[in-house]
């Protein structure tokens, strides 16, 4: 469809699958959020640790860790097969004991995944939990759950509006607009 509209490119940021990418005959500029995040992490520098909450993130909290040359965990979540919404056990792979714990998500929808990561963060001796997501699409009172939360901040893009009545003090919006910028002006050339 994109094709047929004429698109010879196009740019994304973040999507929640990366085999979305396979589907498009265009070439795509695949582009993540939380580069901008990069210069705040810069400033705690140590005992830093970057966190996948869950098994479908761990590719791009790798990629991220990386790229910053800090450790890794992850939370491994053991799933009810009847009902695979339903948790039945979480478990923290890797040490967080007396570290900033840094949470990289693609998007925050309730929060209840980084809620619940961040308590059995916390009861397992983590020092800071702060989430960085490209996006934030909150829905079902989302903003007030996080503000109450063990989350100590909260780093997300633009990417979705967030209207200033779901601001709270832990939350910080960057803005994504020179990630696309710099994308665009390599394209062009």
């Amino acid at each position: 469809m994109i094709e047929a509209a004429g698109f010879d490119k196009l740019i994304t940021v973040e999507l929640h699958n990366d085999t979305i990418l396979g589907y498009f005959k265009i070439p795509v500029i695949h582009l993540s959020g939380l580069s901008l995040f990069q210069k705040e992490i810069e400033k705690i520098k140590d005992n830093l640790v970057i966190v996948t909450p869950d098994a479908g993130g761990l590719k791009r909290s790798q990629r991220f860790a990386e790229g910053l040359d800090i450790p890794l965990a992850l939370i491994e979540k053991k799933r009810d097969l009847n009902n695979l919404h339903k948790i039945l056990s979480m478990r923290v792979v890797g040490d967080v004991k007396g570290k900033t714990v840094i949470i990289v998500e693609d998007v925050i929808v309730t929060g209840g995944t980084i809620i619940n990561a961040a308590y059995l963060l916390k009861e397992k001796g983590a020092k800071k939990v702060i989430v960085g997501a490209t996006h934030a699409d909150f829905v079902g009172g989302a903003d007030k759950i996080l503000a109450d939360s063990p989350v100590d901040k909260i780093w997300v893009t633009d990417t979705i509006p967030i209207p200033s009545k779901m601001h709270f003090p832990k939350l910080e919006v960057f803005s994504i607009s020179s990630v696309l910028s710099d994308a665009i002006k390599k394209i062009s050339k």
